[in-house]
């Protein structure tokens, strides 16, 4: 594999020159190889003046080649992923959009905040589609730079949402969502492991994307704790993202996400969860992220975010248990604000997917937690045990929802 650092000396340079196509790579690599033999300094010239941007091009073809075998596309891409970012970025998010263009029902976007118009190819398949997201999983995972250039995770993120919105019909684009929840949760995992606090406009903050992620799942009232909105950085990544956004596409709003991507974003959060290392985690403790997902889900009346909500209390709860230090009043604080989340949508819930769910963060709790019971007072006790274990037992939402609330139930009361 080429090194990267082959490339340094050309990484101010942009190698795009124009619409990226098929056609276009094809006439420019031609035009490289017809160099005169017999003019040894010009072909010397060629070779030590452009071999990098030959090479791009070269690269690029084989990856949007239709012809092209598989192993090959992979190859390509796997070595464009050895260039500095900035210099295969552009090619990139010009295959994305003009993905997006022929994928969404509207057809025509405003992509001039992402990559310059007459860049875009007239077509991107799906399969070329997932090759741009598998780069873009590659460079941010493997490069120390792109993901803390707040202009390249903005666009990549910005591109990616959009991408999650797409209906799902066959089992190709739900892959291309897949790698696309995985892009995003490493951006953020990234920065979340090497966050100083400080938000500048070249790096981005873990949690200005986090207070993103929330509000995008949530909504604004429901995900928004009242004070990000006062201090919110407007060149922060959330604020340059969401600004993107709301010039490529109508339905960017908090309130209007449609509700598949907020699943999906759901779904970034409990990938963050299981990629994150325990320093990372018990930063989201300590900045409130889990109480106030905790308090949303508790508010949120579409069922299947309440059901992505739980999932991300009880994924965050069972890994990082042995961080919880319950003779801490914020701790403790926080598990009760989970236990109380719970109980109250176990308490009114006829659904399966949210009790089977919320019985979980409650067996959590009472596996991972047991000096929490012990702190309550025998009131208190028997309240929780009639809101989250009685009720459902008797409300009999599905056999197996029963069946685990008598579990529960005999875990919590002493023989």
């Amino acid at each position: 594999m080429i090194p990267r650092e082959v490339f340094r000396s050309v990484q101010m340079k942009t190698l795009s020159c124009g619409r990226e196509d098929l056609d276009h790579l094809n006439e420019y690599i031609d035009h490289q190889l017809q160099v005169d033999d017999s003019d040894l300094n010009t072909k010397f010239e060629v070779k030590a003046c452009a071999t990098g941007e030959v090479l791009f091009h070269i690269l690029a073809r084989s990856v949007v080649d239709p012809l092209e075998f598989k192993e090959v596309k992979m190859l390509a891409t796997e070595s464009l992923s050895k260039f500095p970012p900035p210099l295969v970025m552009p090619f990139v998010l010009a295959h994305v959009v003009a993905f997006l263009r022929e994928a969404t029902p509207h057809g025509e976007q405003d992509c001039s905040c992402i990559v310059e118009d007459d860049s875009v190819p007239d077509s991107c398949g799906l399969v070329t589609a997932k090759l741009m997201v598998y780069y873009l999983n590659r460079v941010f995972s493997e490069d120390e730079h792109a993901y803390k250039d707040c202009d390249i995770s903005s666009k990549a993120i910005a591109v990616l949402v959009q991408i999650l919105a797409l209906p799902a019909d066959d089992s190709l684009v739900a892959d291309l969502q897949r790698g696309c929840i995985d892009c995003i949760s490493l951006i953020l995992s990234r920065l979340a492991a090497n966050d100083s606090g400080q938000e500048t406009k070249k790096m981005p903050s873990a949690a200005s994307l986090m207070n993103l992620l929330i509000a995008w799942i949530f909504g604004i009232q429901n995900g928004d704790n009242g004070e990000n909105s006062k201090t919110r950085d407007t060149d922060g990544i959330d604020s340059r993202v969401q600004r993107l956004l709301d010039s490529m596409w109508s339905e960017a709003r908090y309130d209007q996400l449609p509700l598949q991507v907020r699943i999906c974003c759901c779904n970034v959060l409990l990938s963050t969860i299981s990629r994150s290392e325990n320093s990372v985690l018990a930063s989201w403790k300590s900045q409130g992220f889990i109480s106030r997902i905790a308090l949303a889900t508790e508010r949120c009346v579409e069922e299947n975010v309440v059901v992505g909500g739980l999932q991300i209390i009880f994924s965050f709860l069972y890994k990082t248990s042995d961080l919880f230090s319950l003779e801490g009043n914020d701790d403790l604080q926080l598990v009760r604000i989970c236990f109380e989340a719970i109980a109250s949508l176990l308490e009114v819930t006829r659904s399966e997917s949210v009790a089977m769910n919320g019985l979980k963060v409650v067996g959590v709790l009472i596996g991972k937690f047991p000096g929490f019971i012990g702190t309550l007072s025998s009131e208190d006790l028997q309240q929780l045990i009639d809101r989250c274990l009685i009720k459902v037992r008797d409300r009999r939402v599905s056999p197996a929802v029963t069946e685990l609330a008598k579990s529960l139930l005999r875990a919590m009361t002493p023989p």
